[in-house]
């Protein structure tokens, strides 16, 4: 989208010899991953550095506080090597990479906390280690997120049990793959499975297609005015109306521990209320601010929310997670093919 076949190629072929000068840098396959440094800066910031391939990731005292958390919870299951220093980084400059911020609104911290009370939801269809409330989730890139309790790409999760919460980046392509994928686990599980979906209300095919699935069991609309989303630690409200639907198979209806009652949706609905400020467009980044410390300050205080010892309905979704890890499906925020264009811009004043 927006370069001729001869620009694409040329900005293909730029970016390939810049990956290749990079990856002969890089240690082989079998040799020591190189040492990753970590110091405390000023205000309980945590900078990693890499000397050896000469990265920096740099991260709020917060966001390498969850970090370490989920590192101790999962990284021994995922068979990881890496220390938590290296896997950090690695996260870090993966999702820098993306533009520092998050992409996307969540719900606020209290809306999450009666989904896992009332609904005993106990993971995230999408999510990533630094904006997960929940300790299991499924994200984008698996290849770095696992050893922080990533269950890889939602596309291939297959819960044959429990309650999840799906707050998907809104691409009309992506809610169409997604609401086939929750037919599909839907239609095929026996036990009870249910899904609480968080979307904005946009006048779309799409919305329009999730709010009259057959496996719709509940829905609630909270008003522009009133709503309250997280935009990193920043509460916002979207330009149209907050709407969340409840899909589940007959299992989950009837099932008390997972039945969206009208007492359940009502205490949802209110924990989605709260004073905010409207959303505005995204700014351009300073040159400066190019880290990961923005990205989920608000949810720090969440991954510990799948351990033994919850709730029985909990412990009957947690212990029936199961995925399959393939290539992630990443979005594309507009700002990438400006980045794109600059980019070409520059090859061509180059040459």
């Amino acid at each position: 989208v927006g370069f001729s076949s001869l620009q694409a190629r040329r900005i293909a072929s730029s970016l390939a010899a810049s990956a290749s000068k990079v990856v002969a840098t890089l240690p082989q396959p079998g040799a020591a991953a190189p040492p990753v440094t970590m110091n405390r800066l000023e205000g309980g910031r945590v900078e990693l550095a890499c000397a050896a391939v000469g990265a920096k990731g740099l991260l709020s005292a917060a966001a390498f506080a969850k970090l370490k958390a989920l590192h101790g919870m999962h990284a021994a299951l995922s068979g990881s090597a890496s220390s938590l220093e290296h896997a950090a980084l690695v996260v870090a400059l993966r999702y820098r990479s993306l533009g520092g911020s998050g992409f996307q609104l969540a719900l606020p911290s209290a809306a999450f906390e009666v989904l896992g009370r009332e609904f005993k939801v106990c993971a995230e269809c999408f999510a990533s280690p630094l904006n997960c409330w929940f300790a299991r989730y499924c994200s984008a890139f698996p290849d770095c997120d696992e050893p922080f309790g990533s269950l890889g790409s939602f596309f291939d999760f297959e819960p044959a049990c429990g309650a999840f919460e799906v707050n998907p980046p809104f691409a009309p392509a992506l809610l169409a793959s997604m609401r086939e994928h929750l037919h599909k686990l839907l239609a095929k599980a026996t036990a009870p499975l249910s899904f609480v979906i968080a979307l904005a209300n946009w006048d779309h095919d799409e919305v329009r297609s999730l709010r009259q699935s057959p496996y719709a069991q509940a829905s609630l609309l909270v008003p522009q005015e009133e709503q309250q989303w997280l935009d990193g630690s920043t509460k916002r409200r979207a330009p149209v109306e907050l709407l969340i639907l409840v899909l589940q198979n007959v299992a989950a209806a009837k099932d008390p521990d997972f039945a969206a009652t009208p007492r359940r949706m009502d205490l949802l609905r209110r924990s989605c209320i709260g004073d905010a400020v409207p959303l505005g467009p995204r700014k351009k980044r300073n040159v400066g601010s190019d880290t990961a410390e923005s990205v989920a300050p608000a949810a720090s205080s969440g991954p510990v929310r799948c351990k033994p010892g919850a709730a029985p309905a909990v412990e009957r979704s947690s212990q029936l997670l199961k995925c399959r890890v393939r290539l992630p499906c990443a979005r594309r925020p507009m700002w990438r093919l400006v980045k794109l264009l600059q980019f070409a811009k520059r090859q061509r004043s180059d040459s």
